[in-house]
């Protein structure tokens, strides 16, 4: 291919449109001296491996761009990486596994546009160990293979030269030729991307539909049956076409909702809102949190457009793509957080900061009906993917091959066309088969002999499992079944799908079989949304056309919908932290037990730990029925022993009586009534005797229930021994812990640096209130003991508490003391926690370096809370007052509303908490939740009214 011809032919679908707007700094750029030799090109997840290329390339002499060594602090970096990459020499696109994002799309569009109009101009592809090559470069004269690693100084020559425009010598021209050998045109199992929309041919109509329909809606959802290639239409297909506008500049964000679609949100926007290059720990830190702050509704979807929309200098249209969208059914179980996420995209696309686009298989749209607000939108805005025509599908296969100057032997493409028929299903599967086919090949032309070896269309991608299965040793062949049975996801009528699983939950020991199935493109591998690697079936394809897969399935069937069910429960108790109600019972339990006995392979560990819980929960509550059963069978035991003593004695005496009448009979009358009056004694005592006989018994008894009832209400309180204990004290004694007071006089500031308040004297808190305090107070009142998410209790601040705990909790003390505590208001918190100077950022300090001395937070928290007194406190500020800013959020008094209201919906908390970062510390942040929340960052600390508690009760 010429040079000359650039860009046209090399995109083929057209350019960015910000490339032709900085056309004229470019041409300027071609005049002037460069001030370096290379700008390289990357997605940040690539970021060391690029890292190292480029320090290789500065040892060899040359300069160099990389953002992360040259980019100023605080200027826009779009604008300075499109100014600094007009004035290189070259430009290397460094490709790594996965998709380019839409920053490095955006520079690639751009150099290509250079070199569309200047043949000189260096486009280097550098494939990265783990790459998935880019269809859309394969016009380019000069690749660079580094898939091999980094490291070697042959292909790292081959770079250095291509950079200078030197690639004459033999031995590089070879290694060139060899590389783009390599490169096959066709994607296989794999959908098209936008960078290969040059290799993506006959669905041209549906692409005329989707860009007319997205002239109409905002809203659309692209509809067609498994394999129908919905995803591939709207990546290579429509998203080029949006690209050519020349009046609406679009940028893109694609996810797939996973089990967490909220979060896989956050993670499609964040690249676009938040650009700067991050280390990935920071990039999964700000993910989470947007993702938190979206299920919370403290930021919506349409603001974050908006802010998309002004950060990135010339983009007017967001486009949001979210593919795979049935895995909102099939993988996300949580219905309140599908609900959120679907609410979100409706209503961002309805206020107009952004477009919507789903892929979803006909098969789930009834599902996606069921919702109204979805139902509604959906109507007139629903494009439907068919089957391809036959003249469509020869596109598909011969335009790809043309591009690359390969052929068929005659009659060979008819013959694939006529063994595809009409079948949607069955796209990937000739995607599967051309891709083998170039892998066959022997010289320019596919041929009938290596289409038949295959097996043909139906067979292609069953015999190419089975013949990697064949070699593989059968530890390895057991290894491949456990691995499919986490990628499968069993259903009743036998209509399996794939499913995405994490390599953690596979576990270690078939990682090696996991990677020579990804080598082989039976797997693929991607990253999560909480940043973990997963693996899922290239194919459905595979799940119906691989015949032993399907006798596996078969066979084992049975345990696999139970695990399936299995999975449901696993997750609820995942996200009710371990809460026993979710465990199995019963009969439940039993079938759990027996498929762990004889499939624990197929188990992960958190199920397998889900079963265990289940097992002791059920032995605790059997042995606590035993004792119980023993009490009663002791008791019933005793009673009857009672019983046979008095019947026992009752027949003595009434011998004894008749033995003595006839005695009295021959004696005396004169010694009648002395004997008489012994017998009476007599009847006395063994009276009084079993009286107390009787009531030993019955107190022993009592005593026993009594302790049995004791020890059961103990246990089922989670108290411990010295819990247990003050429980007791309380029935007799005070148990509360008064407050380390300090005195705060009164006096005027600006709340927020903006209104002025005036505060009368009052007393805060030395600390916040602590386990021990709290925890007097709740077995006094005999009320829940607050989790304390195993970091111990003791002096660390209490947590897990409501508003309304934190308000009894100052209510009872004050009855207690007969002094009137309470909690602080939003303007007494805060005057206290600016200090006497009334200007400190953070409390104690506006010195961010100084903070970790004041604060527990995210940098050195450990994870957790921490105790409020210890051996290395941290310091208060000059009221005395320690913690205000960070270890736990402190509720105060105030609505977050400006009325003060009763029932208010929502209650203020302030000063963060030791998962805040500086920022969030600050003492004018204020947050709101629901006054019933309750969350392992948040605590509070009391105010103290210097009114006797009586006096105010009489005002």
């Amino acid at each position: 291919m010429e040079p000359s011809v650039g860009c046209e032919r090399l995109l083929g679908r057209g350019l960015h449109p910000i490339a032709s707007s900085l056309r004229a700094a470019t041409s300027m750029a071609d005049q002037s001296p460069k001030e370096f030799d290379v700008f390289l090109s990357y997605h940040w997840r690539d970021r060391e491996s690029v890292e190292r290329i480029a320090r290789a390339l500065r040892n060899q002499g040359l300069k160099p761009f990389l953002d992360r060594w040259y980019l100023v602090p605080g200027r826009p970096w779009p604008q300075a990486l499109e100014q600094t990459l007009a004035s290189c020499q070259a430009v290397a696109v460094c490709i790594g596994p996965g998709e380019m994002g839409p920053w490095q799309t955006r520079e690639s569009n751009f150099a290509l546009e250079r070199q569309g109009r200047n043949a000189d101009f260096p486009v280097i592809p550098v494939l990265l160990p783990g790459s998935d090559p880019v269809l859309g470069f394969l016009g380019q004269n000069t690749w660079v293979d580094l898939r091999q690693g980094t490291d070697d100084p042959g292909v790292l020559s081959l770079l250095v030269g291509a950079i200078r425009s030197d690639v004459s010598a033999p031995d590089l021209a070879e290694r060139i030729r060899a590389t783009r050998a390599t490169l096959c045109p066709f994607r296989g199992l794999l959908y098209f991307r936008e960078e290969d929309a040059p290799f993506f041919f006959g669905r041209q109509a549906t692409i005329g539909h989707l860009y007319a329909a997205i002239k109409q809606h905002r809203f659309l959802a692209v509809v067609g049956a498994s394999g129908s290639g919905k995803s591939s239409v709207v990546r290579a297909g429509l998203v080029p076409q949006l690209r050519q506008e020349k009046d609406t500049i679009w940028d893109v964000a694609t996810l797939f909702p996973g089990d967490e679609p909220l979060k896989a949100l956050a993670r499609a926007v964040s690249p676009l809102l938040e650009p700067q290059a991050m280390d990935e720990i920071d990039r999964l830190v700000k993910i989470n949190k947007l993702a938190d702050a979206l299920a919370r509704q403290d930021v919506n979807l349409h603001d974050i457009g908006l802010q998309i929309l002004e950060k990135q200098s010339g983009t007017n249209r967001l486009l949001l793509i979210v593919d795979q969208a049935e895995e909102l059914y099939t993988v996300a179980k949580n219905d309140h957080i599908r609900r959120r996420f679907i609410d979100e995209i409706l209503d961002a696309s309805e206020r107009g900061s952004c477009t919507v686009m789903l892929t979803l298989r006909g098969d789930f749209v009834g599902k996606a009906l069921s919702y109204r607000p979805l139902s509604d939108r959906l109507q007139g805005a629903q494009i439907n993917v068919g089957s391809m025509t036959r003249t469509e599908l020869e596109q598909t296969i011969t335009s790809p091959a043309r591009r690359v100057e390969m052929s068929f032997a005659d009659g060979l493409v008819a013959r694939i066309l006529d063994d595809v028929g009409d079948e949607p299903g069955h796209l990937p599967l000739l995607e599967f088969v051309l891709k083998r086919l170039w892998e066959d090949r022997q010289g320019p032309e596919l041929s009938h002999q290596a289409y038949e070896a295959m097996g043909g269309l139906q067979g292609a991608v069953a015999k190419r499992a089975e013949e990697v299965f064949a070699t593989l040793t059968p530890l390895e062949q057991d290894a491949v079944k456990r691995v499919f049975f986490h990628v499968v996801r069993a259903s009743e009528t036998g209509e399996d799908t794939s499913r995405r699983a994490a390599l953690s939950e596979i576990g270690p020991s078939v990682l090696e079989v996991v990677k020579k199935l990804v080598d082989e493109r039976l797997l693929v591998t991607n990253r999560a949304v909480a940043g973990e690697e997963t693996v899922e079936v290239s194919h459905e394809a595979l799940i119906r056309q691989w015949h032993r897969l399907q006798g596996w399935l078969k066979e084992d069937r049975e345990s696999l919908l139970w695990r399936e069910r299995l999975r449901g429960r696993v997750n609820d108790w995942k996200y009710t932290t371990q809460d026993e109600g979710t465990l199995l019972r019963g009969a439940l339990l039993v079938e759990a037990q027996r498929w762990l006995s004889q499939k624990a392979e197929m188990l992960t560990n958190q199920e397998q730990d889900y079963i265990r819980h289940s097992v002791e929960a059920r032995e605790r509550a059997v042995l606590a029925e035993r004792e119980l059963a023993q009490a009663k069978r002791l008791a019933e035991e005793a009673t009857k022993r009672e019983d046979a003593e008095r019947a026992r004695a009752t027949a003595a005496e009434q011998a004894q009586k008749a033995a003595e009448d006839a005695w009295l009979v021959q004696e005396a009358r004169a010694q009648e009534a002395e004997r008489a009056r012994e017998l009476e004694a007599r009847r006395v005592e063994a009276a009084e005797r079993a009286r107390r006989r009787k009531w030993y018994f019955s107190l022993a008894l009592v005593s026993l229930l009594l302790a049995i009832w004791i020890i059961t209400w103990f246990w089922q309180k989670g108290y411990t021994v010295d819990q247990a204990w003050l429980k007791v004290e309380s029935l007799f004694f005070e148990i509360h812990q008064e407050p380390d007071m300090v005195s705060v006089p009164g006096g005027t500031f600006r709340m927020r640096d903006v209104d002025l308040v005036t505060i009368k004297s009052f007393e805060l808190g030395k600390y916040e209130v602590t386990f021990d305090e709290y925890d007097r107070f709740a077995i006094a009142l005999g009320r829940r003991l607050p989790e304390d998410q195993r970091w111990d209790r003791g002096q660390r601040p209490v947590i897990n508490v409501s508003w309304g705990d934190a308000k009894a909790y100052a209510e009872w003390l004050s009855v207690q003391t007969g002094k009137r505590y309470r909690l602080p208001t939003e303007f007494e918190w805060e005057y206290a926690a600016r200090g006497t100077t009334k200007k400190d950022e953070w409390s104690g300090t506006s010195m961010e370096s100084e903070l970790k001395g004041y604060a527990v937070n995210y940098d050195n928290s450990g994870g957790k809370t921490q105790p409020v007194r210890g051996d290395k406190p941290r310091k208060p500020n000059d009221y005395g007052l320690h913690d205000m800013s960070g270890n736990v959020w402190e509720w105060v008094q105030d609505c977050y509303e400006e009325v003060n209201e009763e029932n208010c919906s929502t209650r203020v908390i302030r000063g963060g908490s030791w998962n805040s970062i500086p920022v969030t510390l600050r003492v004018s942040n204020r947050l709101r939740f629901n006054p019933v929340y309750r969350s392992n960052t948040i605590g509070f600390r009391l105010a103290h009214d210097l009114e006797p508690y009586s006096q105010a009760l009489n005002h």
